[in-house]
């Protein structure tokens, strides 16, 4: 049996690469056998746009290759767990010594960290003065000046010209040309702990004959040097120190992976098939999350999750097959919603009584950023707000031909607003946040009596008078048609009444309530009342009932 979900664990050759990047990755391996050296590069991109992967691939690609070098490989973030960050860079040279077997080196690394907090300022200055330049230098200079770092640079120039000595032995017993090194998850590790990883390698590796692949985010690096060294750097400062160290940055290509193939394979693996829909289960992907690896697979394992508990709360055993599928999407547009814009996620299911056509067109990027109704979401937006709400509403206009169920119309039935509204609820086990989604959202809870619903209503507060109402609805439905033509629905957002004319069971009368009043919609006809009192249960309010139930048997 086949295992199901989509782990994190990146790619380790090219016979696994699902993205069509190969040719990146061959160009990347044969710079790295045939540059000069010493050679660092640095392969960039935000968490889960695949770094580690592209870097394992590079790695095998070099262990097939004619020209003969040696791989090693540090995790940094791995050895940062186990509180080792303020040793890490000792850390880091000590196990790079040891893959080189150099003993002597190794020695006198261990008599400069001896005095760890001295050597730790005597390498910010070194650090410094070859990166940012002397003036910088020359003022850390002024605190740490002394004996002590004359006599701490004179014992690095040693260490450095031992592991250069160190590197030629290793290749010339092994008869190999080069020793690529490759240092992941840097961007893992805080920017000024990378940082100073990044400048032990300037200072002591960069030596001939090596090659240094890093997994780091130049972001990263900038903020870094000012945390470490302060307001002074500025982002001139900043690239120079990342220049001096990078001699080829490479940004991982994810506007050129093949999502098509991508999210193809998923769903294959999944046994869905994409249906004749206007939008593709790629165009949400692009829409939402994007090219993001790490995000898409997520999608999926909630995606997976939730289709597997509807199959065992038997959600879908009475929706006609087509129907089935078209409520998977929704599902899936719903998740590319919680995972890509949880306010906009937050905000839908507070306003579910709203729905409608009208509700999903107020989200234009113009609206969102100006009008009143969105006030409160703005606040929730920290970055490029512009851009996020534009994002917002092209995702929107999506989602909005996702959720309906019939092509046909452009308006929102009240079946599709219901089918959204159980879908949304149905959603939250896999929200992140839970304080803004009420009790009565957690799990859409059914109860199969009216007394048993009563108790559910009161138990979810809900007025009583408006439980009175919604029981004289109750109570005047059931009186107007035979048990086996209908079927109610008790739910904590609504009651609903649904014509029994086929798999399909569709709405005829949906009751949702607000603090004071019951709003009852009228099947497919557009009619909308609100109820405040019984005097309101009118004769024509009865004939509505019933012209909109007639109007979906006569569609059977």
């Amino acid at each position: 049996m086949s295992k199901i979900g989509y782990t994190d664990v990146p790619v380790e050759t090219l016979k696994e690469d699902e993205f069509d990047i190969d040719v990146y990755v061959k160009a990347l391996a044969k710079f790295v056998l045939d540059c000069q050296t010493p050679m660092t590069i640095a392969i960039q991109g935000g968490w889960g746009s695949g770094k580690s992967s592209f870097m394992n691939m590079i790695k095998a690609e070099l262990q097939t290759s004619v020209v003969p070098s040696i791989q090693v490989w540090f995790n940094t973030w791995q050895f940062s767990q186990f509180q080792m960050q303020g040793l890490l860079s000792i850390t880091f040279l000590s196990q790079l010594l040891g893959e080189i077997s150099s003993e002597k080196a190794n020695n006198l690394l261990q008599t400069l960290s001896r005095g760890l907090s001295s050597f730790s300022k005597n390498l910010a200055v070194v650090a410094v003065e070859k990166t940012l330049g002397e003036t910088m230098a020359g003022n850390l200079n002024d605190k740490f000046s002394g004996d002590g770092v004359a006599n701490t640079v004179d014992q690095m120039k040693k260490l450095k010209d031992q592991i250069q000595l160190a590197v030629a032995n290793k290749l010339e017993k092994e008869k190999k040309d080069r020793i690529v090194f490759f240092i992941d998850d840097l961007d893992r590790l805080p920017p000024e702990v990378a940082v100073e990883i990044l400048e032990v390698l300037k200072i002591f590796l960069d030596v001939p004959k090596t090659i240094f692949v890093l997994a780091i985010d130049y972001d990263v690096v900038i903020t870094g040097i000012q945390n470490k060294y302060g307001a002074k750097i500025d982002s001139a400062k900043g690239r120079s120190f990342f220049d001096k160290i990078i001699q080829l940055p490479f940004t991982v290509p994810i506007g050129q992976y093949n999502i098509s193939k991508y999210v193809q394979n998923l769903l294959d693996k999944m046994g869905i098939k994409e249906d004749d829909d206007k939008v593709s289960f790629e165009e949400l992907i692009r829409a939402s999350v994007g090219c993001n690896p790490r995000s898409i697979k997520r999608v999926f394992n909630t995606f997976y999750l939730l289709n597997t508990v509807a199959e065992l709360k038997k959600i879908n055993i009475d929706i006609e097959k087509n129907l089935v599928s078209k409520r998977q999407k929704i599902i899936f547009g719903v998740l590319c919603l919680q995972l890509a814009y949880e306010p906009i996620y937050e905000f839908l299911i507070k306003e579910e009584e709203n729905f409608s056509k009208d509700f999903f067109e107020q989200f234009t990027t113009e609206k969102l950023l100006n009008d009143d109704y969105f006030k409160n979401l703005r606040p929730l937006v920290k970055d490029n707000v512009e851009s996020y709400f534009r994002s917002v509403s092209e995702f929107l206009g999506l989602f909005f031909e996702v959720i309906q169920l019939d092509k046909n119309s452009d308006e929102l039935s009240i079946e599709e607003i219901e089918n959204l509204r159980q879908i949304l609820n149905f959603s939250s086990v896999t929200a992140n946040s839970s304080d803004t989604i009420s009790a009565k959202h957690a799990s859409r809870i059914r109860s199969n009596s009216w007394s048993d619903y009563q108790s559910l209503l009161c138990q979810f507060k809900i007025a009583s008078n408006v439980i009175q109402l919604l029981k004289k609805i109750d109570e005047i439905v059931i009186s107007m048609f035979a048990s086996d033509q209908i079927k109610v629905q008790y739910a904590p957002t609504a009651l609903s009444f649904q014509a029994n004319v086929s798999k399909r069971k569709k709405v005829f009368l949906y009751c949702s309530f607000k603090k004071s009043a019951v709003r009852c919609w009228f099947g497919d006809n557009g009619k909308v009342i609100d109820i405040i009192t019984e005097n309101d249960l009118t004769d024509d309010v009865k004939t509505m009932i019933r012209e909109s139930f007639q109007k979906i048997i006569s569609q059977k």
